[in-house]
């Protein structure tokens, strides 16, 4: 193939990926994310893979390196906050296991969780209770770096302190 061509080729397929999700072209994917690796930066195929619920694609995607967290540019949105406004579980499911924050916010201020909780209570309870454990393992992490930083900044102040007793021991002298 012809340089020429081969640009020619290189920039259809940047430029179709994010069509794929809607057609379900699993081994089309695979073949464009094996031809062009940059091509896991696209965050609108895996957004609209998870609106879709093309959890094949999702899953894809994620194996080539795709961000769980990445926001889509064109559309202001996460893969996560999408397959929960569109009630696709096993894609919820899917990005969760691969590190999917339900805390992070889209550019409206809205994380996963909220969105989840506008699908009324018995849908709103269920991803709430996929979220669980990571909701909780995140705010735990915050909780032990937090406590850490409480610990130190007490260490600081009690060699503070021992350093001015010693300086009031050396004046009483």
């Amino acid at each position: 193939m012809l340089p020429w061509q081969q640009k020619l080729v290189t920039t259809f397929i940047k430029s179709k990926l994010f069509i794929l999700p809607s057609v379900f072209y699993y081994k089309a994917a695979s073949a464009l994310l094996d031809h062009e690796p940059k091509l896991k930066e696209n965050t609108s195929a895996i957004v609209g893979a998870a609106i879709r619920g093309s959890s094949e694609i999702v899953q894809l995607l994620l194996d080539y390196g795709v961000n769980p967290n990445g926001i889509c540019i064109k559309q202001r949105t996460r893969p996560l906050h999408e397959a929960v406004r569109y009630e696709r579980w096993e894609t919820v499911k899917i990005l969760l296991s691969y590190g999917a924050d339900p805390l992070m916010q889209n550019d409206k201020g809205q994380t996963a969780e909220s969105i989840a909780l506008q699908c009324g209570n018995e849908k709103a309870s269920k991803f709430i209770s996929m979220f669980k454990g990571k909701i909780s393992r995140k705010l735990s992490q915050k909780l032990l770096i937090s406590l850490m930083l409480v610990m130190f900044m007490m260490v600081l102040i009690a060699i503070q302190l021992v350093d001015a007793q010693h300086a009031v021991k050396a004046v009483n002298f």
